[in-house]
């Protein structure tokens, strides 16, 4: 087994070793494992509406946005992160 790696919000991500390819499972990869296992995708990855609808979302938020409503000053940074 490849060692096993974790995102941000604890949950594992796949090795950088992992040889999945087309959807085929890598057995020595904890994720791929977990897969396998019947863990469902995460969302974020596979859903490519629900990325697009956080895109425009952002978009509109930005549009929305009023610097002088939100005192911002000389510089707006309301949408830097």
């Amino acid at each position: 087994m490849y060692n096993k790696l974790l995102n941000k919000n604890g949950t594992t991500k796949h090795a950088t070793e992992c040889k999945m390819s087309f959807g085929r499972k890598d057995t020595q990869c904890h994720r791929c494992v977990e897969l396998l296992n019947g863990d469902a995708p995460r969302a974020d990855h596979a859903n490519r509406a629900f990325k697009a609808e956080q895109e425009n979302n952002h978009i509109q938020n930005i549009k929305n946005h009023n610097c002088e409503k939100s005192n911002c000053g000389a510089v707006c940074t309301a949408f830097e992160w």
